[in-house]
Parts: C-alpha cells; sequence; structure tokens
C-alpha cells in the first residue's frame, strides 16, 4: 500500500456548500448551558472557561453561544463567539486578554459597538462543521464583514481548523497562541 493510498481523503468546508446538510443551528439558551458546557469539557478537557463565566458571556451577549443539532434534534456540536468593544479589541494587541476569563468589561454591550471578534470555541465534527457557513452569513448580514477576527486555538486539532480557516499566528508562537485571519 503507497503512502498516497493510506492518506485519508479529507473533505473541505466548500464540500458542504455543494450539498445540503440537516443540521439545526441556534442561539444557545440559559437552561442549555450546563450541558453544553459539559458537551464542549468533554472534547476539549479542562483548559477551558467554568460554566460560571460561560453563564456569565451569555447574559451580557446572548447572542454568543449557539448549539448545533442533527435532523433528529441530538447536540452535534457548539460555538461560541465573544463580540469585543475597543477595549477588548486593545487587550487582544496589548496581550491581556483571558479568553477563559475574559473581563466581561471588553465584550461590546450592543451590535452598534462591536469592533472585533474572538473566535471562543468551536466544537464541531461531521456534518456540523456545515455551522461555520452559517456563522460566516450571519456575521456578514450582521455588518461584521469587516471586522478582524482572532482564535486562541486550545488543542491540535484546533489549530489545524484555525490554519484551514486563514487564522495565522499574530505574535510568536511560542509566546502566545493568539491567532487572526490575515
Amino acid at each position: 500500500m503507497s503512502t498516497r493510498d493510506s492518506i485519508p481523503k479529507i473533505r473541505t468546508l466548500s464540500s458542504y456548500r455543494r450539498r445540503t446538510v440537516d443540521i439545526n443551528v441556534t442561539p444557545a439558551n440559559s437552561v442549555e448551558i450546563a450541558d453544553l458546557h459539559r458537551y464542549i469539557s468533554d472534547v476539549l478537557g479542562d483548559g477551558i472557561a467554568s460554566v460560571e463565566t460561560v453563564r456569565d458571556v451569555h447574559a451580557k451577549q446572548g447572542f454568543s453561544i449557539w448549539k448545533v443539532e442533527d435532523g433528529k434534534g441530538k447536540t452535534s456540536g457548539v460555538f461560541a463567539l465573544l463580540f469585543l468593544n475597543d477595549a477588548g479589541l486593545k487587550a487582544l494587541h496589548e496581550d491581556r486578554f483571558d479568553a477563559r476569563a475574559p473581563d466581561m468589561a471588553h465584550l461590546a454591550d450592543n451590535p452598534q459597538s462591536v469592533v472585533a471578534i474572538f473566535a471562543w470555541c468551536f466544537v464541531l465534527r461531521g456534518k456540523a462543521k456545515a455551522a461555520l457557513l452559517k456563522v460566516a452569513t450571519w456575521l456578514d448580514l450582521c455588518g461584521w464583514n469587516e471586522c478582524p477576527i482572532f482564535t486562541n486555538p486550545v488543542t491540535p486539532q484546533g489549530s489545524r481548523l484555525a490554519e484551514a480557516l486563514g487564522f495565522r499566528p499574530v505574535h510568536d508562537p511560542r509566546q502566545s497562541a493568539l491567532h487572526a485571519v490575515m
């Protein structure tokens, strides 16, 4: 068997665009936060924000945390975006932004004060990856398509996904995991 035969065919995000994917993407409600946090923790481990922090973010920005369900209503993914104000963007540039415990003063109070987006969490497997296309469309419709987008991958898979989506290190990778779409 050749090396070429042993490499699995990896589906790109554009392939999801070409076919209808049976998923449902909706904002999380406050009752679902604990279960969604557990779902994320099962995949990413302990290096994530606490459930209390996630609840605080959800209370401030009810449009930050989203769940993805398959056609049968079972959770198949979760993603969270932090919508940053000027202070949050400045904290990112000064390497003072703590993704595990974001300062609520760094989060935009309303859609008009959003100046940057932080991809806080993406746990998407299989068909749930098609949710990324819905995220991009939603951000465009909200008028945030010109906002810089940052992330801080916490797993090797997250780093690969970030790179595939166009994220590149902002600083020396040995010093900071901060990435931005460049």
